[in-house]
């Protein structure tokens, strides 16, 4: 099994693990949890059903892109 990744959070920059990130802003860019909830603070009805579909998307992009995500963790 291949080893965790450590993502980073494109708002506040944060280092994430892979179990914890949530697609925001594109397939290629992740955020933490924190994050997503302080963007859809003004809509509260939306929140739950946001985390819920951005991290299934963050877990797809994960698994279909992992080959370039392990690349470009390995640069930094």
């Amino acid at each position: 099994m291949a080893e965790e990744l450590t993502l980073i959070c494109c708002e506040c920059r944060a280092e994430l693990k892979e179990s914890e990130v949530f697609e925001f802003h594109g397939p290629w860019s992740f955020a933490c949890e924190k994050c997503v909830r302080k963007y859809y603070k003004d809509r509260p009805s939306e929140i739950e059903f946001e985390l819920r579909s951005r991290r299934e998307n963050a877990v797809a992009s994960l698994r279909r892109n992992r080959k370039d995500f392990e690349k470009q963790a390995a640069r930094k």
